[in-house]
């Protein structure tokens, strides 16, 4: 019995392309045949894409199409990084709000994707710790890059080996290159899960997502509306210094009955 699987799990039809894989459609693949038209990482990419659950697992070529290429360019970025090609900030990691919102982001989405993991939830495994995570730090480049800032280097080093860590379960070979790149020391297999560096703060993200997405959204829908009368060439930012005195009052109330345990707060 201490030889038995300890889980096992299922999945509905395989389907390609949304389809139902066929002969007669011109569908069907062995593994052999798939790898050597992609790769083996790109494949397994595409199959942890593909869906949990019971639901039909959809292998969609697209997403092999695009790993290619995507793959292929973070390699390159990795080493544009590593070799100092692209220029880099040595300084405090927590030294900028942006820097601090990046960190937090990272231990969040390690955190998340170590669940998933742990729960066989590969899709969802693979959207946090890949589609989200290279987002996060893409958007993380843009908003140093419109700062006319460097990203951290503490940070961008910490992300790239995160990065092969969390992705390793999923492509092996393509980390394990990657880990070779950044001069790693064994077997990106042999190395730990990364833990949170600090405990995640949802305000954090909160405050990033107002002023990184929500904000830069406002600006555009207020040009399209001031464009209409002319062409905007400037604008003015008012920034409170503090609450109205009605939110005040409200806050405060608010905070007397949580802390009279009159009103919880109800998890979202």
């Amino acid at each position: 019995p201490e030889l038995w699987p300890k889980s096992f799990f299922c999945n509905g039809w395989l389907l390609v392309n949304n389809e139902k894989m066929s002969k007669s459609k011109g569908n069907f693949f062995t593994v052999d045949e798939i790898i050597k038209l992609y790769s083996a990482d790109t494949v397994r990419l595409a199959m942890a894409n593909s869906g949990d659950t019971l639901e039909p697992a959809n292998f969609d070529q697209s997403v092999c199409n695009k790993a290619v290429l995507t793959l292929a360019v973070f390699l390159d970025l990795m080493k544009s990084m590593v070799s100092g090609s692209e220029p880099l900030d040595a300084g405090a990691e927590d030294g900028r709000f942006v820097d601090v919102w990046f960190a937090n982001e990272m231990n969040r989405l390690v955190q998340e994707g170590k669940k998933f993991y742990e729960s066989m939830y590969y899709r969802e495994a693979l959207r946090t710790c890949y589609f989200e995570f290279t987002s996060m730090f893409d958007q993380y480049r843009d908003i140093c890059k419109a700062a006319g800032i460097a990203p951290n280097k503490a940070l961008t080093l910490r992300y790239l080996e995160w990065q092969m860590i969390i992705l390793s379960p999923i492509c092996p070979h393509f980390c394990e290159h990657g880990w070779s790149i950044l001069g790693k020391p064994g077997s990106v297999l042999d190395s730990r899960f990364p833990s949170p560096t600090k405990p995640v703060e949802i305000s954090l993200t909160k405050q990033g997502d107002y002023m990184f997405n929500k904000v830069p959204h406002d600006f555009i829908k207020l040009l399209e509306k001031a464009s209409k009368g002319g062409t905007a060439k400037s604008a003015v930012v008012y920034v409170a210094k503090e609450y109205p005195d009605w939110k005040k009052t409200v806050l405060a109330k608010l905070r007397k009955f949580h802390g009279e345990k009159k009103m919880p707060l109800v998890a979202q």
